[in-house]
């Protein structure tokens, strides 16, 4: 929504936008994703200077913290994966290595608990980082597989697709 995308910069003091940087790379990551990035920002007022790295370089300049914002491809993890790698203030993709007492406590919910509790301390999370801005999903694959009645398909967590050996007669 560009309009709202708007307002918010200009209720952020960016009424006349702002400038970042990225790193990018064209070995790891589809050039087409860094030109719609850069064009849809700059379609609200946000000019993004890419600086190029090779396939070898580019996560270690992510993991370095450098950048106010970054574009990767992760793959599809579990809950407390996603806690522990990208979230936690020692998590290996939580470059900045933010804390917030409110992350802490959730955090520490969703490990001591399970059932209802844990999944409802989950949900409250997720919200949070999101509303926090920690993250900005652009995308996710469908995950709908069709087969006959006589193949097998057990689709396999972090995938987002399958394999072929997933499929069996």
């Amino acid at each position: 929504n560009p309009a709202k995308a708007k307002k918010l910069l200009k209720a952020a003091g960016y009424s006349s936008g702002l400038t970042i940087s990225m790193a990018s790379t064209s070995g790891l990551i589809d050039p087409a994703f860094f030109t719609t990035l850069k064009q849809s920002l700059a379609n609200v007022g946000i000019t993004v200077n890419l600086t190029q790295y090779p396939i070898a370089d580019y996560v270690g300049a992510l993991l370095k913290g450098t950048y106010p914002m970054a574009l990767f491809l992760f793959g599809q993890a579990s809950d407390w994966e996603i806690v522990t790698q990208y979230i936690a203030p020692d998590a290996r993709w939580n470059v900045f290595k933010l804390q917030d007492p409110k992350v802490t406590s959730l955090m520490q919910t969703i490990q001591l608990s399970s059932g209802a509790t844990r999944t409802a301390a989950l949900k409250k999370l997720n919200k949070y980082v999101v509303d926090q801005a920690w993250f900005g999903p652009w995308y996710r694959p469908d995950l709908f597989y069709a087969t006959t009645a006589n193949v097998d398909f057990t689709p396999q967590a972090g995938r987002a697709a399958p394999y072929l050996y997933d499929f069996a007669p």
